[in-house]
């Protein structure tokens, strides 16, 4: 576990990464699988079921404009803030997920144009729908979606994926991103009481990459007790410049974790 670990001399042993330890942590591989998919289907009581259970449609008032107020295509965090059917995802190469209907890649694309919505639609390779915008920098999209270009389309998408950087903070904890670089874990969440992770290089030769940007915290590879090693930034509290949105962690063992704010130690 990271904290016990914080007790030892931060400098690794050499040698093969450790085989067969797991925390239960559900973080991808170092092979970049995504985490099992969520299976809470709990909807909120947020208007985004009737009494049937069926997907909230606007009333066909005419010729009378209409906003859409339903909640496919809207951000989301996980499956269980979208409507039953609907599967919060994302656009390949873009970290904002979205409400995304399912649909048939070699069909017409009916099933993505619900009633009532007063923008365009499309369905993507991923059996799964997407908001076709006009190509300015909100394109009638939802708040923290922007309008931007994916093959010859332009969609409602989140900022691009990876953005968050190298040991940088990201949104989705506990999977392989889709906000950190390839080769990284996002790694927090439950697990050190906060609502956001850190972008975690994999490092099975332990070796690690070095911070980008102004940063001075120090790379180590460690076994966290997960299936493979990853590498933290550990830093001196109170002297250390750790990545923006987080701060020097003090473990109380003379050395500290770069972190986002509001890390709770599990012991």
């Amino acid at each position: 576990m990271l904290f016990l670990l914080l007790a030892c001399d931060p400098q690794p042993a050499d040698g093969p990464a450790p085989e067969g330890t797991t925390s239960g942590v559900d973080n991808a591989g170092p092979e970049g699988e995504d985490a099992p998919e969520q299976q809470d289907t709990d909807v909120p009581e947020s208007g985004t079921e009737d009494e049937g259970g069926e997907r909230f449609e606007p009333p066909d008032t005419g010729d009378e404009a209409v906003s859409y107020a339903g909640p496919s295509y809207a951000p989301c965090t996980n499956d269980a803030e979208c409507a039953p059917g609907d599967a919060c995802t994302t656009v390949s190469g873009y970290a904002g997920q979205y409400c995304a209907p399912p649909c048939d890649p070699a069909g017409d694309g009916d099933e993505c144009q619900l009633e009532g919505l007063p923008f365009d639609t499309e369905c993507l390779d991923n059996a799964r729908c997407a908001q076709v915008c006009d190509g300015t920098d909100d394109g009638g999209c939802h708040e923290d979606l922007s309008c931007a270009g994916y093959e010859d389309l332009e969609l409602c998408v989140g900022e691009a994926a990876g953005t968050s950087g190298l040991y940088g903070t990201c949104n989705h904890p506990n999977t392989s991103g889709p906000d950190c670089p390839e080769g990284t874990t996002c790694f927090g969440g439950d697990y050190l009481s906060v609502d956001a992770g850190v972008c975690l290089p994999y490092c099975e030769d332990y070796t690690c990459p070095d911070p980008e940007g102004n940063v001075d915290g120090s790379p180590y590879c460690y076994d966290i007790g997960l299936d493979y090693p990853v590498c933290f930034l550990f830093c001196t509290p109170d002297a250390t410049t750790c990545p923006d949105t987080q701060e020097c962690f003090d473990t109380g063992y003379g050395v500290g974790i770069c972190a986002p704010p509001g890390v709770e130690s599990p012991y």
